[in-house]
């Protein structure tokens, strides 16, 4: 997906007579942000979307004056154009400048609906563990953008392939999958996730099965065998957070792509974290994860719908037994782990940034507290997920958000903007055989598909062979895959005969079936 910022280019004048308005058009159109209303005493900008591409309007409003009443108007069509984030940026320092500077010359702006400029170079993918206030984070992406854009995942059958289409069509969306669906779609993506305290996500988990899952159940949702003994009273709290039901570890799980996991999936979803998905908070506090959300991909409304929350639950105190928590805190204690590490490295980001950050996230939870006061049809159901946002209801929060003072949130997004780092290559390949004391196989670099892919054989601690892709696979590119020259195959040396694996030098990512291998036979 490429880089989308707003510029102007004027195509002709109404009238050639000068005065403020087309000064003004001529050096703001292309710098504002479109579907606002911007007003002098006498004249004023309009900005909006339509079919045929992107328009503003200047034209009089009216006044008592004759002089009032004559109409400028100019025509500017907004290019979609790739340029740097830097540059893109300016558009909401313009507005906000106009916001608040505005009327002391008698500027003002009657009403905004704000659509952000993303500055995200690949397609984003939000991965949604279970009970982690997901569809909250939805909301988010409907704010910012237009109500269909986020494309909710359903991998696999026949909507696989509508899926895929969709996603990559808007460049934004996001399901219940693990980080890898980079390989099934065979391109680079961007990741982002959110996290929640383990055992508070398990029994949020186990109330929101009991209810019936906010009626979703009787609309058809489907559920598994665990929760439909919770919704029917056979399986008691102390049964399912025992016995792990909402997942074991199943934030490693996600974050590594891993099935089954140990110490090696932790330390990988850890790398994954600092090379793929730059950005994953916290259920705890949404705030902070939209408004850093913003600071990555230059959406500027870092607010949500409170959506799904589980209706019913006890306000008593959990009847948990401490037998119970104990097993599972054992049993999760990878998840522990890297809920702890993402913490930890919230904290370092906040601090990076100092009181920038501070008056952003104030700012944030200001504006954030007039919006839950709104009425909230969405607050304890999922029909959201299966439906969309209501846009009048989407047209009311925004307005709620951009009638409020966002300039601390906009220097915030603007400084991390210029900090911005690029996410590590992605990597999708397999050994397809071992023979005659070769390895056989392919890889590609989804990132920098003409680049050779450096890959590695090791035994045990040891690296003990190199190679580099290059031979021809034109069964790859038939595959879909962007290059062909990605074969490799590499000499054993005897010590590997008896096990070995393949690696992708300098990277945590890996290929398929890359080991461990013995004898030539692949140790699943």
């Amino acid at each position: 997906m490429d880089v989308h910022v707003f510029r102007s280019s004027f195509v002709s004048y109404e009238s050639t007579a000068s005065g403020i308005c087309p000064v003004i058009a001529s050096h703001l159109a292309g710098r504002l942000c479109y579907g606002a209303r911007y007003s002098f005493p006498t004249h004023s900008i309009r900005t909006d979307s339509s079919s045929r591409g992107r328009r503003a309007e200047i034209g009089a409003l009216r006044g008592n004056s004759t002089k009032s009443r004559r109409r400028y108007s100019a025509y500017a069509r907004l290019l979609l154009a790739s340029t740097s984030s830097l540059f893109g940026g300016r558009a909401a320092l313009y507005h906000n400048w106009l916001l608040h500077l505005g009327p002391a010359i008698g500027f003002k702006i009657e009403a905004t609906q704000h659509i952000a400029m993303t500055y995200v170079s690949k397609p984003l993918f939000f991965i949604h563990p279970p009970k982690c206030g997901g569809s909250t984070v939805i909301s988010f992406f409907d704010l910012n953008l237009d109500r269909d854009k986020f494309i909710n995942f359903v991998w696999g059958g026949v909507s696989q392939e509508k899926t895929r289409e969709r996603f990559l069509a808007s460049g934004i969306g996001g399901g219940h999958d693990p980080i890898g669906i980079h390989r099934d779609l065979k391109m680079p993506l961007e990741y982002c996730s959110i996290l929640r305290e383990p055992l508070r996500r398990q029994i949020s988990h186990y109330w929101f099965a009991r209810n019936g899952k906010n009626g979703g159940v009787a609309r058809g949702v489907s559920v598994s065998e665990a929760e439909a003994l919770a919704q029917g009273g056979e399986l008691s709290l102390d049964d399912w957070v025992g016995e792990s039901c909402s997942g074991k570890n199943l934030f490693v799980q996600m974050l590594s792509g891993h099935g089954r996991v140990n110490r090696e999936s932790l330390e990988l979803a850890i790398e994954n974290v600092r090379q793929h998905i730059p950005t994953v908070g916290v259920c705890e506090d949404m705030s902070d994860f939209l408004l850093r959300l913003c600071g990555r991909t230059g959406m500027r409304l870092p607010f949500f719908i409170r959506t799904n929350v589980t209706e019913g639950v006890p306000k008593e105190c959990s009847p948990l037994s401490e037998r119970a928590r104990e097993k599972f805190v054992e049993d999760n204690h990878l998840d522990y782990e890297l809920y702890q590490y993402v913490c930890d490295e919230i904290a370092r980001e906040r601090e990076s940034y100092g009181a920038i950050y501070t008056r952003a996230i104030e700012a944030v939870r200001q504006i954030q507290r007039r919006i839950d006061a709104l009425d909230n049809p969405y607050i304890y159901t999922g029909k959201s997920n299966m439906f969309g946002f209501d846009e009048n209801h989407l047209r009311m929060v925004r307005e709620v958000a951009t009638s409020a003072d966002l300039s601390p949130i906009d220097a915030y997004i603007e400084l991390a903007q210029s900090r911005r780092r690029e996410c590590g290559d992605l990597f999708d390949g397999f050994v397809d055989a071992v023979n005659d004391d070769m390895v056989h196989g392919w890889a590609v670099n989804l990132s920098v598909p003409d680049k050779c892919v450096p890959i590695e054989i090791w035994v045990r601690e040891k690296l003990v062979a190199t190679t580099l892709t290059g031979n021809p696979r034109p069964d790859v590119a038939a595959a879909g895959y962007a290059s062909e020259r990605c074969g490799f195959a590499v000499r054993l040396p005897e010590e590997a005969q008896e096990g070995f694996r393949v690696k992708i030098a300098g990277s945590a990512q890996t290929i398929r079936s890359a080991g461990t291998w013995q004898r030539g036979w692949h140790m699943a």
